[in-house]
Formats: structure tokens, C-alpha cells, sequence
């Protein structure tokens, strides 16, 4: 690791998802709340100091959440720390777009033509995989599921998806999807778009005994994440995009969900 943070080690000697206590855990304090006829919007923020995970400088974090009239769900992130340290904001949620409990049966097209290699550890190699022909094969729209492809060590790694992916180049208002969901049976599509250069697919592969919203209890494969990012492990890999925000430089990164329903001929 970077001599610029000690951050804790919570999983198998390695530091995952901000720490013991990462920020999906934290309360947030609201700044602004409206709810209009075009719009809901809801500003939260939250200061992480110096230390706090074993991570360097006071770091002030905003984020300005929307929704809009046309199925629009934006996150943008806006941060500032006092010393030069990590920040890699995204969003861990889950989909299942369709009736049945299983995400396998979803269709999926990411644009990349590469993804990051990972040992047995899920940690990444170093190395950049190119997809075309492989299990990781998403430039055209397929099922999720990998079992019509030779076994894959990455994916007995992780019993499924858990895989970055090299996005083709992104600006502040990508106008491209980044990558496309879409439940054959109802006919949802949902379509994400970022400004970060990587996005994490993972196919909730740990799900089993989860409980949920009304102490409902999650199976395997019920969810999918697809989380834009830096690369996991940028510190110790000087080829990746650099995940340091310097003191002092503004941080900032966008991502959106768009959620709409397709006609049969459109998605043949």
C-alpha cells in the first residue's frame, strides 16, 4: 500500500468497501430536501476525519441525490480532503428488475472490451483481460448467467461475477450507458451511466441468509450490482487510473440510473 494510508485490513488481510465502518454504514446529515413537480432532490453530507479507518486527512464529503419525472436517478459526488488520500465513492446497490428471484436470467451489455484479472483472492493481477470470446464476453447484450462457457478460475473464485471492468473513456456527462440491464419478461431496461473509468459486476454471489427490508431473507444470485469505480487495488498498481485524491483538488463524479420499459420489437 501507498505510504499515504494505512487503511484498516476487514477481509482476509485486504481492505474492502471503506473499512469496518465505511461510509455505507454512517449517517449522513441532510443539508437539503425538495420535492417538486419535476423533481425530487436530497443533499446529504458527511466529514470522515483524519484517521478514521486508517485513513490520512479530513475528508468532506457531499452528495446531491435526484430523481427525476423521466425514471432518472442521479448520485453526484463531490468531496475535499485536507491531505492527499484515497477516495473511490460509488454505489453498492442491488437490482432485480424481473419476477423471477434469480438476476442469472437477465440480459446484460457493458461497454468494455477489457477487464481487470484477479488472483484467488478476488484481488487484481495487474494484468487486463481482454473479454471478446470469454465468460466476461458483455459488449453485446446476453444472459448474466456463465454456465454455457468453459469453466473460468475468476469465476470459481468468486462463484460468480465479481469482476471490473475497463470502461471505454469517460467524461464528467457521459451521454452514452456504460452498461444496459434488461428483464426479457416485464420488458425493463435499466441503463448506467458514469464519469468513472471502472465498473464493478457482481452478481450477489454471497446473498445466501441476508435479510432484507421486512426481514426478508435473500438466496444467491437474488441481486446485481453494477457499481462504477476506480480499479480495486489502484494504489498498488501505478497503471491503473489513480485513485489519490491530492489535498487541496476538488473530487467529483457522477453516476445514473434510467429506468424504462421497451416494446418486444426493439429488444429481438
Amino acid at each position: 500500500m501507498a505510504n499515504y494510508t494505512r487503511s484498516v485490513k476487514n477481509l482476509n488481510g485486504h481492505h474492502l468497501h471503506g473499512g469496518f465502518d465505511g461510509f455505507g454504514k454512517k449517517i449522513w446529515k441532510i443539508e437539503h430536501l425538495e420535492n417538486n413537480d419535476s423533481e425530487g432532490i436530497l443533499e446529504l453530507s458527511y466529514v470522515s476525519y483524519d484517521g478514521e479507518e486508517g485513513f490520512p486527512g479530513t475528508l468532506k464529503v457531499n452528495l446531491t441525490i435526484t430523481f427525476n419525472q423521466k425514471n432518472e436517478l442521479t448520485i453526484l459526488h463531490h468531496a475535499y480532503s485536507d491531505k492527499d488520500t484515497i477516495c473511490n465513492l460509488t454505489n453498492h446497490c442491488y437490482f432485480n428488475l424481473g419476477s423471477s428471484a434469480s438476476i442469472l436470467n437477465h440480459s446484460l451489455q457493458i461497454k468494455a472490451f477489457q477487464c481487470t484479472e484477479t488472483n484467488a483472492e478476488l484481488i487484481p493481477t495487474g494484468h487486463f483481460l481482454n473479454v471478446e470470446g470469454s465468460p466476461f464476453d458483455f459488449i453485446k447484450k446476453r444472459k448474466v448467467d456463465w454456465s454455457d462457457f468453459p469453466v473460468h478460475p475468476m469465476i470459481q473464485y468468486g462463484k460468480g461475477y465479481d469482476v471490473n471492468y475497463v470502461l471505454e473513456k469517460r467524461n464528467n456527462y457521459q451521454s452514452e450507458a456504460a452498461a444496459k440491464l434488461f428483464d426479457e419478461d416485464n420488458l425493463i431496461l435499466l441503463e448506467v451511466f458514469t464519469s468513472k473509468p471502472g465498473l464493478q459486476l457482481y452478481t450477489g454471489n454471497w446473498l445466501n441468509g441476508i435479510a432484507g427490508k421486512g426481514q426478508k431473507t435473500y438466496n444467491d444470485y437474488n441481486g446485481i450490482c453494477l457499481e462504477p469505480q476506480y480499479f480495486p487495488d489502484s494504489p498498488n498498481n501505478a497503471h491503473f487510473p489513480s485513485s489519490v485524491l491530492k489535498e487541496g483538488e476538488p473530487y467529483f463524479h457522477y453516476l445514473k440510473y434510467k429506468v424504462s420499459q421497451k416494446i418486444k420489437e426493439e429488444n429481438k
